[in-house]
């Protein structure tokens, strides 16, 4: 479903409600949530985080609870069937009996397996669901665990994506309760890209390590490894072309 607007979409709109639902918890639970550093016995602890990203972990606005592993197995896509005419038909007329096909369309996606439920940048929730994208569409041979994965243009992904999240956290007068967040910002989201990148490439290696690892796990770690090795550059060149897109 990597191709398709409509779920993409739904994706970011999922997150965005969550987010103004988590925005509104009491410091009292709130507060009780681990830390990002915390995750998977401090996987990330040693992490450089840029100066900027610092200065936002202070603002309610950009720094709260988060799902902490948005991918496409942990969220269930509801569509509902729509009529549409076959392209070849559009020209002909109601009355010439243009035909009719059955299309799928998302209308939401629902969130679950909270086991990485954390207190982080809002960001790095969006951020997961490009970096998922991302090392399916890299991984070695074109496949992701024995499946092939597509994703036609790795841009307009992220732009459905926000756009979606935005549609959610930027309800004006709708919902004064988002009257002061700011849109999607795009160097911002890209440092959360990285660092979740980060946090696997750290996460596998160290499970690689391990002398206990289950085999399938051990299978799994490995195959994240390998991937993250192969896509270096293609992260970089990724990186090179964000910039340059909306640095503008």
């Amino acid at each position: 479903h990597l191709t398709r607007k409509d779920i993409t979409s739904a994706v970011g709109r999922s997150i965005g409600r969550f987010h103004r639902a988590s925005r509104q918890l009491p410091s009292a639970i709130a507060d009780k949530v681990r830390g990002w550093r915390e995750l998977h016995d401090s996987v990330l602890k040693e992490s450089v985080v840029d100066s900027a990203d610092e200065a936002l972990a202070a603002d309610p606005r950009y720094f709260g609870v988060l799902h902490g592993d948005v991918n496409s197995s942990n969220y269930f896509v509801i569509e509902e069937e729509q009529e549409k005419e076959k392209e070849e038909d559009s020209k002909l007329s109601r009355d010439e009996g243009a035909a009719a096909t059955a299309t799928a369309h998302c209308t939401d996606v629902y969130l679950f397996d909270w086991d990485q439920i954390q207190r982080g940048w809002y960001m790095y929730d969006v951020a997961q669901v490009v970096h998922g994208a991302m090392m399916m569409q890299w991984a070695p041979g074109g496949t992701f665990m024995g499946k092939e994965c597509k994703v036609d243009n790795i841009h307009e992904f992220i732009d459905w994506l926000v756009e979606g999240y935005e549609s959610e956290i930027l309800q004006g007068d709708a919902d004064p309760s988002t009257a002061d967040l700011p849109p999607v910002d795009r160097p911002h989201l890209l440092r959360m890209i990285a660092l979740r990148r980060e946090f696997y490439i750290r996460f596998a290696d160290r499970e690689v390590a391990a002398p206990t690892l289950p085999e399938g796990m051990h299978n799994f770690c490995k195959f994240i490894q390998e991937s993250h090795k192969a896509s270096e550059s293609r992260f970089e060149a990724f990186k090179a072309e964000f910039v340059e897109q909306h640095d503008k």
